[in-house]
């Protein structure tokens, strides 16, 4: 049989407006495919099609759009003040004059096949402007014929007015159809004579004619584009904080890095399948699934990122949270791709999967931002959800979000729960990634943050096989091992907490490269053991490589460069060097206000070590004021009864014995001494305070 079907041109030119979708029935070419199986239709102008701008001499003109279709009685429309490619087959967001994307396609495509199979388009009007009313009221006509319920399924999705909510690209959608067909062929019913074959060349939205599987950059520019960066650094310099210009410049590196990677590996997965035949449809479909989850934690973290008066506190933690995203290269991984149990057969509940996946990359963005609060919130009202669907991975995913964010809260013992029901569920449905970063996560929640060493290290023995099975994904060695050091410091190890930061550098540099943020941290961690073990040479080699990795990314006036200051500090004073000490102490103070809180942690450290260096120069007026500082802070940040404040209220009784005030000294000790008694610290320290005490005592009594 000759090809049927007529190509449409434009009689005169008009001027373009953003990209939509164009495709309808008269795209579509009929024809006998020459192998004695039938008829074969072929997509042969389908995708990224322009709407065409309001032009003076078109309003309200009367015009014709007439295609070759199954029911030739509502062919004609009449365009009125029209400003539309192909107006029988528009998306409501086109409709509405919104920014048009490749769902676009999906919505056209699905307006097509309703009619092919029905007879009857979706959507009844005789006129454009009753037509398009008739979508944006999302009003469906009931069909003249049955359609089968699997296509019926993929229609509905595809038909949804809300974009976010029609299916992650035109491959999925080909791929639920394939599924439906299939699904009747093993039913023994035939869903239809015409086996419609759509060729890489005709996919709208994965392609960007005339070169196939060219569509990456395209998509993720609906994520992240020129806009999208304008607003992420209008939000970060409005904040006004020293280190802001420099965390936009990185972050934005690393988002675009990221998006690059993204839109290669989309092409990719398109032409392994369509151009390359090396992989089949179902891998396309899972790496596809893979690439739109990984759009939802940038799309996430970029409106973090963008929110109005954003907190100094997301700016701070920005690079990292950057870092943080889920590595693209998980999406070329077909085995581990497979490895969870299969989505619902239901597109419902598939779509109710894909929206609680949005919310848990919504909750993994807040938390990666610092606000854990309202990520915890987040994470509680998706896993609920999650537990009512009984699809095991996503409860798996939702646990592993809430024990995580129980831990950064210091709630110990119920993260532990959490994770550990987590990671059962995994196993249970395969989903080794999520098994393998929940015991990655509950050795540092469960060992360190908990004071559970050995609990901690039974779930570090639990993640190594999946680490390796996973063949060691970026950062999760890394991180493993280092909160394994972690635990060796908490348990008095030293030895073995500086084989592990020493590990843990070269297997991160080995993932990430010897500068990322990643081996400042541990380089410091390896710092403060050589400092404990007396190696100060060591310590201040790997404290100055620590300086320059924090500087390079973040900046000299992050606050991170806060906290390795007070810790060089320490050294310094350690070594005898009190003039490179103060420095480093007065670092910090600068610092104060600006870059860090006026009740920060590390500010009350500074002036505590500070006072420290006063009172060892014998200068213990100005010593009794930082310790002062010192005791108001953390009494603030931590609480008035947390044992630390027992560190300045010891310095506090020395300065003020130094004095001459042993009354005021004797006040100081005393209270230090309760605070001791009261917590769980080493009797070396109650006995210091108790001596300390029983000076100040004697030296009031000896007063006249």
């Amino acid at each position: 049989m000759a090809p049927t079907g007529r190509a449409r041109g434009s009689p005169r030119e008009f001027k373009r407006l953003p990209a939509g979708a164009d495709f309808k029935p008269d795209n579509v070419l009929v024809s006998d495919d020459g192998e004695g199986l039938g008829l074969r239709a072929r997509v042969v102008d389908f995708g990224l099609a322009s709407t065409l701008a309001e032009d003076p001499e078109l309003v309200d003109a009367p015009a014709t759009a007439s295609a070759s279709r199954v029911d030739n009685s509502e062919s004609a429309l009449t365009i009125t003040g029209a400003r539309l490619g192909t107006p029988a087959y528009m998306a409501p967001e086109q409709i509405a004059g919104r920014p048009a994307d490749a769902r676009c396609d999906q919505f056209s495509f699905a307006l097509a096949l309703h009619e092919a199979l029905t007879g009857q388009r979706a959507f009844a009007g005789e006129r454009v402007e009753e037509l398009h009313a008739a979508v944006l009221a999302g009003r469906r006509r009931s069909p003249a014929r049955r359609i089968p319920r699997g296509l019926r399924l993929v229609i509905d999705r595809a038909l949804e007015l809300d974009p976010q909510r029609r299916f992650p690209s035109m491959l999925v959608l080909l791929s639920e159809i394939e599924r439906a067909r299939a699904a009747r062929r093993r039913g023994g019913v035939a869903l239809a004579g015409v086996s419609v074959a759509l060729t890489a060349g005709a996919l709208g939205s994965a392609v960007a004619r005339p070169v196939p599987c060219a569509g990456g950059q395209a998509a993720i520019a609906t994520t992240w584009d020129a806009p999208q960066r304008a607003a992420v650094e209008s939000a970060f310099l409005a904040t006004d904080k020293p280190y802001a210009a420099k965390a936009w410049a990185e972050a934005a590196r690393r988002l675009d890095d990221y998006a690059r990677a993204w839109a290669t590996m989309h092409d990719d997965a398109c032409a392994a399948t369509r151009v390359r035949g090396e992989q089949s449809s179902e891998a396309l479909d899972l790496r596809m699934v893979c690439l739109e989850r990984r759009r939802d934690e940038l799309a996430a973290l970029v409106e973090e990122f963008s929110r109005d008066a954003l907190d100094p506190s997301v700016v701070s933690r920005a690079v990292e949270a950057s870092d943080s995203l889920t590595p693209i290269d998980g999406c070329a991984d077909l085995e581990a791709l497979a490895s969870p149990e299969s989505l619902p057969e239901d597109p419902r509940i598939r779509t109710q999967v894909a929206t609680l996946r949005r919310q848990i990359a919504r909750g993994k963005a807040a938390r990666d931002a610092g606000r854990y609060r309202e990520a915890l919130a987040i994470a509680e009202q998706v896993d609920a959800a999650a537990e009512q669907l009984a699809y095991r991975p996503l409860r798996a995913e939702t646990a592993l979000l809430v024990g995580t964010l129980r831990g950064l809260l210091g709630e110990a013992d119920t993260a532990e729960l959490e994770l550990e029901r987590g990671f059962t569920l995994a196993l249970a449905s395969g989903h080794t990634e999520v098994a393998m970063w929940t015991a990655i996560h509950a050795v540092h929640v469960v060992g360190f943050v908990g004071h559970h060493g050995f609990e901690g290290r039974r779930w570090a023995r639990l993640a190594e096989p999946l680490v390796t099975r996973l063949d060691s994904p970026p950062r999760a060695e890394a991180s493993l091992v280092a909160n394994l050091g972690n635990i060796a410091v908490l348990q008095g190890e030293l030895d073995e907490a500086e084989t592990r930061f020493q590990d843990a550098i070269e297997r991160a540099t080995a993932d990430v490269g010897a500068r990322d943020v990643m081996i400042a941290r541990s380089s410091a961690n390896l710092g403060a053991v050589y400092r404990r073990r007396g190696d100060y040479e060591r310590a201040l080699a790997a404290y100055r490589r620590a300086e320059s990795i924090f500087d390079e990314n973040l900046g000299p006036r992050h606050p991170a460069m806060a906290t390795l200051a007070n810790n060089m500090g320490a050294l310094y004073q350690a070594m005898g060097s009190l003039a490179d000490a103060e420095r480093s102490y007065q670092t910090v103070l600068e610092l104060a206000g600006s870059s860090i809180a006026a009740t920060s942690p590390t500010l009350g450290h500074a002036h505590n070590n500070f006072g420290e260096l006063l009172l060892e120069r014998g200068e213990p007026a100005a010593a009794a004021e930082h310790f002062t500082a010192a005791i108001e802070i953390w009494e603030q940040s931590l609480a008035p009864a947390h044992p630390l404040v027992a560190h300045p209220l010891m310095g506090l009784g020395r300065a003020r014995l130094a004095l001459g005030d042993a009354s005021g000294a004797v006040s100081a000790l005393r209270r230090a001494l309760e605070l001791r008694e009261g917590a769980e610290v080493d009797a070396a320290a109650i006995d210091e305070a108790r001596i300390e005490l029983a000076r100040a005592q004697a030296a009031v009594t000896a007063s006249p």
